[in-house]
């Protein structure tokens, strides 16, 4: 009588499968290796664009990748970050370029009011950002107000005024005069007064002074933009 023995439950052509599997994750792993620290794919070089008065140091430090480091470990996102943390850089971008390159990619703040103070000149930017401290730009005017900085209501009024400005009016002006939020001053390089009054439409205003300065005068009202007036 013939004896029944059970099958195994591991056949040999499981076992290759099994078999060869196993070297195919081990191969992917040894690859994956292969790309995280070879020297081939880490950086050598990184290029920086957008930088006017932001030393190239001072970006490199800030991103913190040294030269060597593996590309496939670099987190862009968080480089990016401490790169904008730097006063004078508005946006900043960290990319990865393969084989060997960073690019960073940055917008510099640029100054709109300045005001003075005993440790210099506070410059701010559109935003009301206060990004340095040291000499204006020679076309940057300045902020008169009684405290000035981001917080304060008048400071952020005197800046929407000079935002909404065109370059040849913004070009013009010397000294911006904030005693309120209603109550804004332009004078201009060649002792003109524009009375400006409110933030409020600005643009309008800004319209109306340029063509309005044309005239004889020495104080602009454009308060009531319906009812310029010139004395």
């Amino acid at each position: 009588m013939r004896e029944h023995r059970p099958q195994s439950g591991v056949t040999g052509s499981s076992v290759r499968r099994w078999t060869l599997l196993a070297a195919l994750l081990l191969l992917v792993a040894v690859a994956l290796a292969v790309v995280r620290f070879s020297p081939l794919l880490s950086v050598r070089d990184v290029r920086v664009t957008g930088a006017e008065t932001v030393s190239r140091k001072e970006l490199l430090d800030a991103v913190a990748v040294p030269h060597g480091t593996p590309l496939f470990g670099i987190e862009s996102a968080a480089a990016a970050r401490r790169c904008a943390g730097i006063a004078r850089v508005a946006r900043c971008r960290v990319a990865v370029e393969y084989p060997s390159t960073i690019l960073v990619e940055i917008a510099e703040r640029s100054a709109v009011l300045y005001f003075e103070s005993p440790q210099g000149s506070h410059l701010l930017d559109s935003e009301g950002v206060e990004f340095a401290v040291g000499a204006a730009p020679q076309a940057t005017p300045k902020l008169v107000t009684a405290h000035p900085g981001s917080a304060d209501a008048a400071t952020r009024a005197a800046l929407a005024v000079v935002v909404a400005a065109p370059d040849k009016l913004r070009a013009q002006i010397r000294t911006v005069t904030a005693r309120s939020v209603s109550d804004i001053d332009l004078t201009m390089r060649d002792g003109k007064i524009v009375e400006w009054g409110g933030a409020s439409e600005s643009e309008r205003k800004a319209a109306i002074t340029g063509p309005l300065l044309t005239r004889p005068g020495t104080r602009y009202d454009v308060s009531s933009p319906d009812l310029p007036t010139v004395k």
